[in-house]
């Protein structure tokens, strides 16, 4: 009888609609990790942070981070390309990460490193741009692959894996969706159906328009 109840009782999750594709967090991801400079922001040189320095960080480092967390149904295969790349236009030029990583593609063409062939593109600089953000994601679309791009080039696990988890779907903040207050039962399902605050996607507005 309390094996009939626990089936009974797990058929709502068995058969709820996910809300995406289980395939953009999980498998095995292959990641380009570009180093970058722009034409009025250039790199001294690669000591800043050497290719070897670049696949500890996140060939190892965050990889471990993700197939620990992931309980091994998704890791990173890493390559580190090996000159810094320089972008074809100014900083200024690229308003987000979708823009940066199209200046990207266009400043590799022909590089064996296509950044088209990956599942996770992730750039960095060395100096501060002119961004307010420190890190900006988008998942993969189209033939585009999903992006990461930090506008700080420090080692900071925690940034690079709040951020890569936006680029394999974990859209917006939660504080970001207005909640019904008539319930207090939320899950994947729930929230997912539910309407934004604001156009800003990662603001904190919900909280203050319910009086949170």
């Amino acid at each position: 009888m309390m094996f009939l109840l626990l089936i009974y009782a797990c058929l709502p999750i068995i058969f709820a609609e996910l809300p995406q594709d289980p395939a953009l967090a999980t498998g095995v991801k292959r990641t380009l990790v570009v180093r970058m400079d722009f034409p009025d922001s250039t790199s001294s040189n690669d000591d800043w942070l050497t290719t070897g320095t670049a696949q500890d960080w996140f060939g190892t480092d965050l990889n471990d981070f993700y197939q620990l967390s992931s309980f091994d149904r998704m890791s990173m295969d890493v390559t580190v390309e090996t000159i810094i790349v320089r972008m074809p236009e100014d900083t200024t030029s690229y308003a987000d990460c979708i823009e940066l990583y199209y200046g990207l593609q266009d400043a590799m063409d022909g590089d064996p490193n296509d950044p088209s062939n990956f599942d996770l593109v992730i750039g960095l600089w060395e100096h501060w741009g002119w961004w307010s953000w420190y890190g900006q994601a988008s998942s993969s679309s189209g033939t585009r692959p999903a992006v990461y791009f930090l506008n700080d080039d420090s080692y900071n696990i925690g940034l690079w894996a709040h951020e890569i988890s936006h680029a394999l779907g974990n859209g917006p903040h939660t504080a970001a969706w207005m909640p019904d207050l008539s319930t207090t039962d939320y899950g994947p399902q729930t929230l997912s159906g539910l309407p934004f605050c604001s156009s800003d996607l990662l603001s904190g507005c919900a909280a203050d328009q319910v009086g949170v």
